[in-house]
């Protein structure tokens, strides 16, 4: 994908890494978060950089009201660019769906109250949407990046839950902001796991796990992202929003300015007449994936065929081959990215292959030609794995909650594995 320079790993002692990341918060002007270097970690027999939860980190689901009140990302939270999402964005882009009932609204629709939604993701992104990233950084647009959903305690149950919808908000960084921003998590980690120990897949992160969300680790975490993100940084917000057990939207905006009025309904890549909303009906069976796009994607790769049981068996086994090797294209992040392809087809790419192309016709995405494939170094084979679980329904989420259950999708697992191969090659 791109030139492959020395790894983080082989270059960055604890005095380089001291001393970058002083320079780069005095040119920033941003607060450390205090965390002593720890210097590089080793694993194997080598020295191992920046890993996958390093820059995407699924937080765990508070364990009981108080974390949930007192220790988690709200969107009413102030950071240092002003609220990490105003009422006035949320109102300005739509509601998404959740538990609290709109009246006088008839038909018992629903939506996520405001003071209800908790960020359940974070992610580092150093050259958003490009499928070949420049290693000095040219044209790149550097993002941190958090999934906000409405989170609830569940007093009967004992646990807090997501409902089955998302604002994903992307928040504008520089260059440098971005790269100290790496620079401080990689540290953080460092400081408080075992030594030499590998995170290993993404997973509700580990560390946040064994410590809990009220520990150091998660604490540290939410002081960095307070001391970049805010409403002044957001360039982009788009959502998933279940409006039944068996349908889902998906829209965006871009701003062009820190002002819900510079709102501009973002077109979304591939839907004929420059659609602004796309949705997904899955059938109203549980066991069987029979899904319709609205409007369906007018790409050269299109995975709709094996998103319906039906359509799929239909198929003569080139054609469904074809179709399968599109998903594999739309789960690799150096043949399509956000801007390339709909919101459906990403979200829809790994039900598709678990529940239709693998147990029906054997097709394994990581033996296609066109599948991402990492390095082998700053990733390992097995940490490449997606997470699908369900309640009893079809969960699209690519890197949040559907209740208590994770959903972390193939792309969202490429993706991340391309950050880390990047920042380890070229960051330093």
């Amino acid at each position: 994908m791109t030139p492959r320079p020395r790894s983080l790993a082989r270059v960055l002692s604890p005095r380089f890494a001291a001393a970058l990341g002083c320079a780069l918060l005095a040119a920033c002007g941003r607060h450390s978060s205090g965390v002593a270097d720890a210097g590089p970690a080793t694993f194997d027999g080598g020295l191992t950089g920046v890993q996958l939860n390093d820059v995407s980190m699924l937080f765990p689901l508070p364990a009981t009201q108080d974390e949930l009140d007192s220790a988690t990302l709200k969107a009413s939270d102030e950071g240092s660019a002003g609220v990490l999402l105003p009422p006035s964005f949320y109102d300005a882009v739509g509601h998404i769906t959740g538990s609290a009932a709109k009246a006088p609204t008839p038909g018992g629709s629903s939506e996520a109250s405001y003071a209800d939604l908790r960020a359940t993701s974070l992610r580092l992104d150093p050259c958003f949407a490009a499928l070949a990233p420049d290693p000095h950084g040219q044209g790149c647009a550097p993002q941190l990046r958090l999934v906000f959903q409405e989170v609830k305690f569940n007093a009967s149950r004992g646990r807090s839950e997501a409902f089955d919808s998302a604002l994903h908000v992307f928040y504008a960084l520089s260059r440098d902001e971005l790269l100290n921003l790496s620079l401080e998590l990689y540290r953080l980690r460092l400081s408080r796991a075992q030594p030499g120990e590998r995170l290993g897949r993404l997973q509700p992160h580990p560390l946040m796990v064994r410590e809990g969300l009220a520990g150091p680790f998660a604490a540290a975490v939410r002081d960095l992202v307070r001391g970049l993100a805010g409403q002044e940084r957001i360039a982009r917000i788009t959502q998933l929003s279940s409006t039944s057990t068996f349908n889902w939207t998906f829209k965006g905006a871009d701003f062009s300015s820190p002002s819900p009025s510079a709102l501009v309904a973002m077109a979304i890549p591939s839907l004929p007449g420059s659609a602004t909303a796309q949705s997904f009906f899955s059938g109203f069976s549980f066991d069987d994936l029979e899904g319709k796009f609205t409007p369906a994607t007018s790409s050269a790769d299109d995975l709709t065929a094996l998103t319906n049981v039906v359509t799929a068996a239909g198929l003569d086994a080139g054609t469904r081959q074809q179709s399968f090797d599109a998903l594999a294209r739309i789960d690799n992040p150096s043949r399509h990215s956000a801007n390339t392809i709909d919101c459906a087809s990403c979200h829809l790419a790994t039900p598709a292959a678990l529940l239709v192309a693998a147990p029906q016709y054997s097709m394994v995405e990581s033996a296609n030609p066109n599948a991402f494939a990492p390095d082998g170094g700053a990733v390992l084979p097995g940490e490449l794995a997606p997470t699908f679980e369900t309640l009893g329904q079809l969960n699209l989420h690519a890197f949040s909650y559907l209740g208590i259950y994770p959903g972390i999708s193939q792309r969202t697992v490429n993706e991340t594995a391309a950050i880390v191969e990047y920042l380890n090659q070229n960051y330093p």
